[in-house]
């Protein structure tokens, strides 16, 4: 279960979907510094999606309009809500799905990319060896050669990067009030101890 109880799930904004597809297999999650929660609304919400576009994912002309229509949502609704919850608009979302579902497929079946290009949705073989390589940061033909599980798609080492990039700055924010109060103390200090050895 994605939910339980009411509580809130860890939710991880780079990796939205690799969490939540969890119907294409053993999708392994790299640990992310920018995690936030989800409630179980909104777990209940992505779970429904994925579950449509898994439904329909060999339909290269399911698209956001049918997305929309499948799940009771108009379209700029549907845009909306994806969009708070993961980052991503509606299209990417089921782009990502296809994605996550073909790199999976290369690593557990004997398929080619060609194949599974058609399988998970892509009318162009060529177009989807475009946003594969996008994606992962290599061309589909190439996935036997990489550390199974453990390549972080580019976009979301962008997104890592400027969350570390925050971080650092939050940090500097948060230490450097102690450091002008201990600077601040130690002035005041000498200062006293000054005035006390003139007397």
């Amino acid at each position: 279960m994605l939910y339980g109880m009411g509580m809130p799930i860890p939710y991880n904004d780079c990796l939205s979907l690799e969490f939540f597809v969890t119907s294409i297999g053993n999708q392994r999650i790299s640990a992310a510094k920018n995690m936030r929660y989800v409630t179980g609304n909104e777990a209940i919400f992505l779970d429904r999606l994925t579950s449509i576009v898994e439904a329909n994912l060999g339909d290269e002309d399911f698209g956001v309009s049918e997305l929309a229509e499948k799940s009771g949502y108009s379209r700029s609704r549907l845009y909306s809500r994806i969009k708070s919850t993961t980052q991503k608009t509606a299209s990417q979302f089921i782009r990502d799905f296809r994605l996550n579902r073909a790199q999976e497929l290369l690593r557990h079946s004997g398929l080619t990319a060609s194949e599974i290009a058609y399988r998970v949705g892509f009318g162009s073989p060529a177009y989807f060896s475009k946003c594969f390589h996008e994606k992962y940061g290599y061309p589909p033909g190439e996935i036997k050669g990489h550390d199974k599980g453990n390549v972080i798609p580019n976009d979301d080492l962008r997104e890592r990067s400027i969350y570390e990039q925050r971080f650092k700055m939050n940090r500097i924010l948060i230490i450097f009030p102690f450091i002008l109060i201990l600077g601040l103390l130690t002035w005041v200090g000498y200062d006293w101890y000054i005035h006390r050895a003139m007397k």
